[in-house]
């Protein structure tokens, strides 16, 4: 059995994610699964060259496996709408997506700067991302816009001929962005561009509620 050429040591996150990834798909065989994950490190240990950081690392890890459980349930006919949402439901589990949803719901409650926070969370995903997602801000008086120009999850599966599996991943933006619209904390949010729909870069808007 092979095994994932790494550039850099496994985090909690990774090994996380690996090991409850395939919780999700609980009607596959054991066999079944191991014939997935062969896949997933065969895919990912083409990807070397596009390792630079151990974001990258990390990304390309779970872009890896999602891909792999993608293929296999093609093959078995499983229809694309339900593979793609199972496969939406499985990373938001395997990802910790509760944790996520909670913290920012916590957050905005606690936060009495929330302008600071949306800001300061801005560029905290940025070292998140690392080369992965080339990020950079745009601020106005009552705006603030966090905009991706590159997107190497996109890239990844684009590789791959299955450019549709990045709106599983867009989907973990609605963990957070939801809460803040559900909050009337002064702030709203909206995403009016995405790469995955085919625009040139993705618009994360925060709209501050002018006093």
């Amino acid at each position: 059995m092979s095994s994932l050429n790494l550039k850099y040591k496994l985090n909690w996150q990774d090994r996380s994610f690996i090991k409850t990834l395939p919780k999700n798909f609980r009607k596959l065989s054991p066999e079944i699964h191991k014939r997935i994950e062969q896949r997933a490190i065969e895919i990912f240990n083409g990807e070397g060259d596009y390792i630079k950081d151990k974001q990258s690392q990390s990304f390309l890890i779970m872009c890896s496996y999602m891909a792999s459980y993608y293929e296999y349930m093609k093959s078995i006919d499983t229809s694309k709408p339900e593979t793609l949402d199972q496969l939406r439901v499985s990373l938001i589990k395997s990802a910790g997506g509760k944790y996520v949803t909670w913290l920012t719901r916590i957050m905005l409650w606690i936060k009495k700067d929330k302008r600071k926070f949306i800001e300061k969370s801005s560029i905290d995903s940025k070292k998140a991302f690392g080369t992965f997602l080339k990020m950079r801000e745009e601020k106005e008086e009552y705006q603030f816009t966090s905009v991706v120009d590159s997107c190497g999850i996109h890239l990844f599966f684009k590789r791959y001929g299955m450019p549709e599996l990045t709106k599983v991943f867009c989907a973990w933006d609605g963990l957070w962005a939801n809460e803040i619209n559900k909050q009337n904390c002064g702030i709203t949010f909206q995403r009016p561009m995405t790469i995955a729909d085919g625009d040139k870069q993705c618009r994360f808007e925060f709209r501050y509620v002018k006093k």
